[in-house]
């Protein structure tokens, strides 16, 4: 992985991060804020890609139900 790769997943980890913990309803914001915070670091790039994904196709109320 190059630098600018690294500087480009870092940037995307930041600004997933942000969007879990500011998505709309609290409930969501404090269930994906927590995972975002704990794991993000660690994820690899297709699981970036995969939470990301999985933000931008589902709103609010279809994950919370999917989550709890």
């Amino acid at each position: 992985m190059t630098d600018t790769t690294s500087d480009t997943l870092d940037a995307r980890r930041r600004r997933l991060i942000y969007r879990s913990w500011y998505c709309g309803i609290k409930e969501m914001d404090l269930l994906l804020g927590r995972f975002a915070k704990t794991h993000m670091a660690s994820l690899t790039e297709e699981e970036v890609d995969a939470y990301e994904q999985l933000l931008a196709d589902n709103n609010d109320p279809r994950l919370y139900r999917w989550i709890t």
